[in-house]
């Protein structure tokens, strides 16, 4: 009888997973980081509304420094106010 698991990890596609250079770079930075984003920082463009103010929001939230750019500036204070939420630190 077959365990209740899937068994990809035994496969020769497992193997590969396991092999490839993305997942070595993977299995080295989960044990150096607290969160994914610990240490980097991302440049956000369109941050002030829609996909880019959700993208700035949730790598402040996984630990990222964020430089955002919108097009206004009312949309950057509202990003700022809205990131306090997430993170402890906001530079206006």
């Amino acid at each position: 009888m077959r365990s209740s698991g899937s068994g990809i990890e035994k496969s020769p596609i497992g193997a590969l997973m396991r092999a490839s250079p993305i997942a070595q770079i993977d299995a080295s930075l989960r044990g150096r980081r607290a969160s994914p984003l610990q240490d980097l920082t991302v440049l956000i463009t369109g941050a002030g509304r829609g996909i880019g103010r959700a993208t700035a929001l949730a790598c402040a939230g996984a630990g990222g420094r964020v430089i955002a750019l919108s097009r206004t500036r009312s949309d950057l204070d509202s990003l700022v106010a809205d990131a306090l939420g997430v993170t402890e630190t906001v530079v206006p």
